[in-house]
């Protein structure tokens, strides 16, 4: 599980210091400074609320693209080979990316799971 949340990413019981405000999702890897956190394939689930709708956003990463899919009710945003930042906001961590029609969206808490 990596919990973003306060100032420290845990994996696995492991726990990353954040050293920088963005984390890139590019891939199938999580670049933290320069400790990378390999996905291997695995889903990553981003659970939360977006800022307009009480949906709930869904990330997924399948094969060696990255294949993201925010899920609000019955409505799917699909997204690829997207830029996705996660950034801290008033000590809590925002998720916010642009979809194909340059749509900005954001996400002001969330949890990430594997």
């Amino acid at each position: 599980m990596i919990h973003l949340k306060g100032k420290q990413v845990q994996l696995k019981g492991k726990s990353f210091h954040l050293k920088e405000k963005v984390i890139h999702l590019k891939g199938k890897s999580v670049h933290l400074k320069e400790k990378v956190i390999h996905l291997k394939g695995k889903s990553v689930h981003l659970k939360g609320k977006p800022k307009f709708t009480n949906g709930i956003s869904v990330l997924r990463t399948k094969n060696q693209s990255l294949r993201t899919e925010f899920q609000f009710y019955e409505r799917k945003i699909k997204v690829y080979e997207r830029k996705l930042s996660i950034y801290e906001r008033f000590g809590t961590y925002d998720l916010s990316f642009t979809s194909k029609e340059n749509q900005s969206y954001s996400y002001d808490w969330f949890q990430v799971y594997y």
